[in-house]
């Protein structure tokens, strides 16, 4: 019980895994391996990736939902790397989908070598055809949330309360984002 179980789905939505050529176990069975693996005292991890092509802010905000109610311990939010050797490399791919491209700093690779600074980057999909950088951002502060109420499990018993009362996690923690300037 010392390592959680990964269930990585990358997207809920069936239409961005038909553009990745990827597809996932039934929801339901998704939800049941889940039940079991809680009910045997072990963690799981759902793991989704930000940015996939077709991906907008509604579909991924229903997919942390539907991980969330079916009982996932933590959700990792990874952001799409366009690593070489993958169809993100591939430029007719790229503009069938509208990828928008930024670099960022890979974490803890920089440092100064022989009196240079050395920045190791990583190339990111932030936006496509269906999801403008505004929603991206949006999502990235959703998945910040998640990280923080969710997966740092602070709230856990306070979940369990509202639930009572058929308060869903997703409703909590979307409540709380929708909120978070007052």
């Amino acid at each position: 019980n010392a390592f959680s179980v990964n269930m990585s789905v990358q997207s809920m939505d069936s239409q961005v895994l038909s553009n990745i050529k990827r597809d996932n176990i039934k929801l339901d069975s998704y939800i049941e391996v889940n039940k079991i693996l809680n009910e045997r005292g072990r963690s799981t991890k759902g793991e989704v990736i930000l940015g996939l092509p077709g991906e907008t802010r509604e579909s991924f905000a229903k997919g942390i939902m539907q991980l969330l109610d079916a009982g996932v311990s933590q959700i990792c939010s990874y952001l799409l790397m366009l690593i070489y050797g993958t169809e993100f490399q591939d430029l007719d791919y790229r503009d069938e989908f509208k990828i928008i491209r930024k670099h960022r700093i890979v974490a803890l690779n920089f440092g100064v070598y022989e009196g240079e600074r050395v920045f190791d980057t990583e190339e990111i999909g932030v936006a496509n055809k269906e999801m403008s950088f505004e929603q991206y951002i949006w999502a990235r502060g959703l998945s910040f949330i998640v990280e923080i109420i969710h997966n740092s499990r602070p709230y856990h018993e306070l979940f369990k309360y509202a639930s009572i009362f058929g308060i869903s996690i997703f409703e909590f923690i979307i409540r709380i984002y929708e909120n978070i300037e007052s």
